[in-house]
């Protein structure tokens, strides 16, 4: 009996190809940290709302506004979808003021999608963040979630940000992203560094000319 190695062997690799294409990529669990007062923030248009129900000095970033009058218990919120170059950082973390009249307030979950590759990168589920506050609807983060970093991805993918809450209570909660890094460079940034890289080359090969 004769066995045909090669069709068996193209069939492995074929069938091993299929499993790794279909095998979604893990999300990466984030932490969340509680935070001292008024260290983290003030929300402004240099740390960014990306969900919140209150206006935020955003400048011209968009978020999404809901509206939080004390007699919604529950919300499931989306941000506005974002290339990642519209994002002001790549390294961040996105920081949560509480505004709570009852300190029962739960994150259900929240996640960071890529919605061009259609996957879930970040993933958190499950705080108490109604209580202990330091920072009670004052602007300031009471809690962060940890650590998103978005350099692997390209800059044309979109991304999305995704909050469940429960047990809400008073005025509403505010989601910010606060930088680990400098912000993103704007492509005239590149342009100049690029010149300016080309300039030093050039300088060098004259000198080495010259000696």
């Amino acid at each position: 009996m004769k066995v045909h190695l090669k069709p068996l062997l193209a069939s492995v690799l074929a069938a091993s190809a299929l499993v790794s294409i279909s095998t979604p990529v893990s999300a990466v669990a984030l932490t969340i940290q509680s935070e001292a007062p008024m260290t983290v923030g003030p929300q402004s248009a240099s740390a960014p709302c990306i969900i919140a129900g209150t206006t935020c000095q955003n400048g011209s970033f968009a978020y999404t506004n809901f509206d939080q009058s004390g007699n919604v218990a529950s919300y499931n919120l989306s941000s506005p979808e974002y290339k990642v170059s519209d994002l002001p950082f790549l390294t961040f973390a996105v920081a949560i003021d509480v505004n709570t009249a009852k300190g029962g307030e739960y994150l259900n979950s929240f996640t960071l999608t890529d919605l061009t590759t259609n996957t879930v990168l970040y993933t958190f589920s499950g705080a108490l963040i109604g209580d202990p506050l330091a920072n009670n609807g004052n602007g300031y983060a009471d809690w962060t979630l940890r650590s998103f970093d978005l350099t692997k991805l390209a800059l044309t993918d979109v991304v999305r940000f995704d909050a469940v809450l429960s047990n809400t209570s008073d005025g509403a909660e505010s989601f910010f992203l606060v930088g680990s890094t400098a912000p993103i460079p704007e492509p005239e940034t590149y342009a100049l560094m690029m010149a300016g890289l080309g300039l030093m080359g050039a300088v060098a090969r004259r000198r080495r000319r010259a000696a």
